[in-house]
């Protein structure tokens, strides 16, 4: 081997089963700390990948109206696609072109008064109405797709499809890994002999954690990266700290902080927020506690 270590017989057999695509992950590990010998079970350990950052928010300055629009039409061609994707599409049109009949339209909710709601698109705004049950969950904001009978200068609807995250299997991680998700506590005296990865949100005693366990991979969220997207052991794990229900967060697949949009693109699989845990469409949505991400077993 050309990385100057010795081999033992099961390591070179390991090594030969391995994805092309995964042996770099392994090379480089070992050139950052080289063993004297490497063994079969090392290369399960250095084949586990580490705590990646996905997505972050972006901080945006608005300088103008034009600004605005920008950002408004980002979230709505964004959130338009995955709609699309949930919808037959056979009634949809834009809103300059309804004149009556069965239509469908995908627009951004402007304003809501009782069971009204002003929607609008890149051509125009229009009425709709909607129960009232449907009422009590639409906010300001929401990109919707609503399908109806036109007639009387408003769209009187029969369904209301958000672009909510699916309904899925579950997904574990193809690695026999745990993860420690720590929100607002002192993690100092965890133990963390037999976890892999460490999330955590304004906790303390972490860096004292970490020097302990050089080997322990760890993610500090702060109010600069909240919210984000991490890939944890080949699961995404969405990020969230702030005053939004989680399964609105997941329902309206956008979240608002500070005058900027962070669309939920990819559906998560673990939702590290602050809530209790709880499960939503497969997603385990959690403020503290351990999973196994190989079984997605969770203990709170």
């Amino acid at each position: 081997m050309e990385l100057g270590v010795l081999v033992e017989p099961e390591a070179i057999k390991r090594l030969e089963s391995i994805e092309k695509d995964k042996l770099h992950i392994i090379f480089n590990k070992i050139k950052d700390n080289p063993p004297l010998t490497l063994s079969e079970g090392m290369l399960d350990a250095y084949m586990i990948p580490s705590i990646h950052v996905k997505k972050r928010k972006r901080d945006r300055k608005f300088h103008s109206i034009r600004d605005w629009s920008i950002f408004i039409n980002t979230r709505y061609e964004a959130l338009k696609d995955i709609i699309m994707n949930k919808i037959d599409t056979k009634n949809l049109i834009s809103i300059n072109k309804v004149s009556g009949g069965r239509v469908g339209i995908i627009g951004l909710v402007r304003s809501k008064k009782d069971n009204i709601i002003d929607i609008e698109d890149q051509s125009g705004t229009l009425k709709v109405l909607i129960s009232m049950d449907t009422a009590e969950k639409v906010k300001e904001d929401d990109v919707i797709y609503v399908l109806g009978d036109y007639n009387s200068n408003i769209l009187h609807a029969s369904d209301v499809v958000w672009p909510d995250v699916p309904l899925g299997k579950v997904n574990q991680s193809d690695f026999k890994v745990k993860a420690v998700f720590a929100s607002n506590k002192d993690v100092s005296d965890i133990d963390v002999s037999d976890i892999t990865y460490l999330l955590i949100w304004k906790c303390t005693g972490w860096e004292q954690l970490s020097d302990k366990y050089p080997d322990l991979n760890v993610e500090v969220v702060s109010d600069e990266t909240n919210p984000c997207m991490i890939d944890i052991g080949g699961l995404n794990v969405l990020v969230y700290f702030g005053d939004e229900v989680p399964e609105s967060v997941l329902k309206r697949r956008f979240i608002n902080l500070d005058k900027e949009d962070f669309i939920v693109e990819e559906a998560p699989d673990i939702f590290f927020t602050n809530s209790k845990m709880k499960n939503y469409k497969g997603i385990t949505i959690l403020d503290n506690g351990l999973i196994n991400l190989h079984t997605r077993e969770v203990i709170v």
